[in-house]
């Protein structure tokens, strides 16, 4: 109970009184699930928050953006932070946040060198990507193999695609192919 007391100069006192509800915020529950997510891949948070209606938002959608379901969308290289704000049907609002760091892709080049090989011969590719390792590898071996060096192998008539595979230290991976 609120009251408001008015008192006269010469002593003369009146009051008015407000009784005043005070309704609970949602019990906030820390939003789950990892917090890094590469460039162009996407993660789930989730938030077990009762009691109201629970919206998604990134401060940042140039870098990660959220659906209604708390699917994150890495956009861009940087660093977000999506908030869960959950809403009573008497207005009350409780948040909790997530910083979600967004690692750029590795910088893909193109794959140099020759597209034909004999049986029995060898070609040389190379591909000058950066940013993390890179690792080749041939989709029918039986065709033509490669190593580590970009070295082909023909081994039968046929044609055999060739990836170049480049994954940083954050996991984050592209890949350029040679037919």
């Amino acid at each position: 109970v609120i009251t408001y007391t008015v008192t006269t100069g010469s002593g003369c006192v009146s009051q008015d009184t407000a009784r005043v509800t005070v309704n609970a915020l949602p019990q906030i529950v820390k939003t789950a699930g990892s917090r890094e997510v590469c460039a162009g891949s996407t993660i789930t948070l989730s938030n077990a928050t009762a009691g109201g209606t629970g919206v998604w938002s990134s401060s940042a959608t140039g870098v990660a953006s959220v659906d209604n379901n708390g699917v994150v969308r890495g956009v861009g290289a940087g660093n977000a932070v999506v908030t869960y704000t959950v809403t009573t049907g008497l207005g009350c609002v409780s948040q909790d946040t997530a910083r979600i760091t967004v690692n750029a892709l590795p910088q893909m080049l193109k794959t140099a060198g020759s597209r034909g090989v004999c049986a029995g011969s060898t070609i040389t590719l190379s591909n000058a990507s950066t940013g993390g390792t890179g690792v080749w590898s041939s989709n029918a071996t039986g065709v033509a193999t490669v190593d580590n060096n970009g070295i082909v192998r023909g081994v039968g008539a046929g044609n055999a695609v060739i990836t170049y595979t480049v994954t940083t230290g954050s996991g984050c991976v592209s890949q350029d192919t040679a037919r």
